[in-house]
């Protein structure tokens, strides 16, 4: 089991977790991981949990899936909103859940076409160009600008940058944007 990972603000409860895996043979505490490291992690995992009581966008868990990995996730908003199948999640702070859930999914892989509907799902709603869409279609619904107000420059350049120029243009359905 890799642990991966560390906490922003240490505490009793993240010293703790490290005490008890350092105790447990085959537990690794990996800490905070990027590049090739994390690639390496997520490239060779069996599966992906992720437990969090607290989440905002769950970008670890968006990786999992880019990864093809089968995965469980507690049940909060958060999680939930990334749209795996109701199997996928447990009940937040439920710990035989979530045994259940490991026991179930540890050595049963996901078929070559779910992995790919996955990774599909990931790139289609979670893309960086398509939260920078959502991002920009909220600040236009809120400002209410005429479209030639809404045109935005790079700083330091004379240049416009092309996805904040085509999001001009294009419809972004955020609730903002319904309630207009």
């Amino acid at each position: 089991l890799a642990i991966v990972g560390a906490a922003d603000h240490p505490d009793a409860y993240s010293r703790s977790v490290e005490d008890k895996a350092a105790k447990i043979d085959n537990v690794v505490m990996t800490g905070f991981q990027k590049g090739a490291q994390l690639d390496a992690l997520y490239t060779h995992a069996g599966l992906f949990a992720l437990v969090s009581t607290h989440e905002g966008l769950p970008i670890a868990l968006l990786e999992a899936l880019s990864y093809g990995l089968p995965c469980v996730a507690s049940d909060i908003e958060a999680n939930m909103e990334v749209g795996l199948a109701d199997a996928d999640y447990y009940p937040v702070t439920n710990i035989n859940a979530l045994t259940e859930q490991l026991k179930t999914k540890s050595g049963h892989g996901l078929t070559d076409d779910v992995k790919k509907q996955r990774t599909e799902h990931v790139a289609k709603h979670f893309s960086w160009d398509q939260i920078a869409y959502a991002t920009i279609g909220a600040y236009r619904a809120a400002l209410k600008l005429p479209i030639e107000q809404r045109t935005i420059s790079r700083p330091h350049t004379d240049k416009l940058d092309p996805i904040l120029d085509n999001a001009a243009d294009t419809e972004i359905n955020t609730q903002a944007d319904l309630n207009t």
